[in-house]
């Protein structure tokens, strides 16, 4: 037999997984707020180009697109996650060069989406090549890794005071390695 006490107890319990199954529904019925992820790509417009693209001394992935452009839109997670693998190595953009023609037409794009590589110091380097490899985050992240300027010098022992008699106001930083090529992440630093 029961005791009272054990039937108010199945009670509660009970009482307690029905707000248990309540709050579950709830929880499904209204939609969380969430804060949304932040790109890595980088909205350019032509008011912001000069300043962040061609008189930076970064190395920028460009992708010129068009809103209605099926290419594009199937380009677009493959460009969010290649921007986020590249994110402090290489700068990653895109600009809807259907709203603004005549960026697209300076850079002579034809078809979208076009992707320009922008790297080196000054006017004549700034001077965009064109990306033509495949159109996945992976290709996309190989070939700007492979594109990094190196502003590096294999030093022998004997030229290490010259090294850092070059440019005395400048900061200098020697890595010892057996290495034969120097690994992206070091030339984004240098």
């Amino acid at each position: 037999m029961m005791t009272r006490f054990a039937r108010s107890l199945g009670g509660a319990r009970r009482a307690s997984m029905s707000a248990m199954a309540s709050a579950a529904l709830l929880m499904l019925l209204v939609p969380r707020a969430s804060a949304a992820k932040a790109s890595a790509v980088v909205t350019l417009t032509p008011d912001n180009f000069k300043e962040l693209v061609l008189d930076s001394q970064e190395t920028w992935l460009v992708e010129f697109y068009a809103p209605w452009c099926g290419h594009c839109k199937a380009l677009a997670p493959e460009w969010e996650a290649a921007a986020a693998k590249l994110d402090g190595i290489v700068r990653v953009g895109a600009i809807d060069a259907d709203k603004h023609r005549n960026l697209g037409s300076k850079y002579g794009i034809r078809g979208f989406p076009t992707i320009k590589v922008f790297k080196g110091i000054g006017a004549k380097a700034r001077r965009p090549t064109d990306y033509q490899g495949e159109r996945t985050a992976r290709a996309i992240v190989d070939y700007a890794k492979s594109v990094l300027p190196a502003f590096s010098a294999v030093i022998k022992s004997s030229g290490l005071g010259a090294f850092f008699a070059d440019e005395p106001n400048l900061p200098h930083a020697v890595l010892f390695t057996d290495k034969s090529r120097t690994p992206p992440a070091l030339k984004a630093l240098s």
